[in-house]
């Protein structure tokens, strides 16, 4: 019966489940083939919690990372238009339970959905990855100036929050290289980057990066 309802009205059906009949959802842990039919019900649910600002939907942290992984896995599978800054939205909310392991992290690479695989990275603590990620970046998008300073605000900012990892493995000083050699290939990039640095926000995440703890 359960199944049917999901098919007409997943949202109606989530709201009771959880009021009415939350074992059910941790009954769907073991049935693994069933994770596209459970799809809709599982993100409405978690929709749900989020809206009511619960932080859960199961008290067991597995079946929690378990139940959020299909989720994670079915709205890559949607394919939809701006899917990063979708699986972003969601991971800033759920980031303990979509980081507790390389579930979502691999399948957010796989996808490549730069934004997501760097929270990912750095919430798992791979920090040189994410920041090998964010470098390339940067790099990658030195003749599209908005992107160019998007992605250096993102690379100062990881910097500034991870400062005594910049300074050992000289993270700050390969960006500063890549903001010289943007400035010699394109003069109008590097105007712009200039001006992004050393006024307000840019000149504050650099002071930052480079001051000692």
């Amino acid at each position: 019966m359960m199944p049917r309802l999901v098919r007409m009205n997943p949202e109606e059906c989530a709201h009771l489940v959880i009021d009415c009949f939350p074992d059910y959802i941790a009954s769907i842990r073991p049935h693994t083939e069933e994770r596209d039919m459970c799809y809709p019900l599982l993100k409405a649910a978690f929709k749900i919690k989020r809206e009511r600002q619960e932080t859960f939907l199961q008290t067991d942290e597995d079946t929690e990372e378990f139940l959020f992984g299909i989720v994670f896995e079915g709205i890559v599978n949607e394919q939809l238009e701006e899917l990063d800054d979708i699986l972003q939205d969601w991971l800033l909310y759920w980031l303990p339970t979509g980081s507790r392991t390389d579930f979502c992290l691999n399948i957010a690479a796989a996808a490549e959905c730069v934004k997501s695989t760097i929270l990912l990275m750095e919430a798992r603590g791979l920090l040189d990855n994410a920041f090998e990620v964010l470098f390339k970046q940067i790099n990658g998008s030195k003749k599209d100036q908005q992107r160019f300073v998007y992605w250096l605000d993102k690379g100062l900012t990881f910097c500034s929050s991870h400062s005594n990892s910049s300074q050992s493995r000289g993270w700050l000083l390969r960006i500063m290289r890549a903001v010289t050699g943007a400035a010699i290939e394109e003069s109008t990039i590097g105007q712009w980057t200039l001006l992004f640095l050393f006024t307000g926000n840019g000149l504050s995440k650099f002071e930052s990066g480079i001051q000692m703890h």
